[in-house]
């Protein structure tokens, strides 16, 4: 990626890094100065359902968001909607409370609705889908977190 991003910056050409942020921080800091936005994954904010939901713990991940906070990064976060799992008002609250505590009021997050076009891709890999179950989230629920976000003091937009 490095060797990438340098060829893109000598031709003109933005880039962009799309993350979970599960890496170690010597990666974002060789290639952040060669980024011009990171989309950054907020998934769940309690450790102990991170590791359950994704199965590592987030200590890492939220790191990495401090520390390319901290270097005046580009990011915009974004998070996966899925009921009962990222969708609880206690999680909204909990990443919006993160999100504040960076210092920075250009930070701002995307929300995601869970939607179910990954199935095909599980099928044709032969891997369980363990989402099945998930129903869709109505836009009126979408609309409800989009606001508290608001009204917690974090921008917040939806991905259509």
């Amino acid at each position: 990626v490095e060797e990438l991003f340098t060829l893109c910056r000598e031709d003109g050409i933005n880039t962009c890094v799309e993350t979970c942020g599960f890496v170690p921080q010597s990666t974002m800091e060789l290639i952040a100065p060669l980024t011009d936005i990171f989309y950054f994954d907020l998934k769940i904010m309690d450790p102990e359902l991170h590791k359950e939901y994704t199965g590592v713990d987030n200590a890492q991940i939220l790191s990495n968001a401090r520390y390319l906070a901290s270097i005046g990064a580009n990011i915009l976060f974004r998070q996966p909607v899925i009921p009962g799992i990222t969708g609880s008002e206690e999680n909204v609250r909990a990443t919006a409370e993160f999100i504040k505590s960076l210092g920075r009021d250009d930070l701002a997050i995307q929300l995601m609705p869970y939607h179910r076009m990954g199935t095909s891709k599980y099928a044709a890999l032969d891997m369980p889908y363990e989402l099945g179950d998930i129903q869709i989230m109505p836009a009126s629920e979408i609309e409800a977190i989009e606001a508290l976000y608001k009204e917690l003091g974090v921008n917040c937009t939806v991905s259509r």
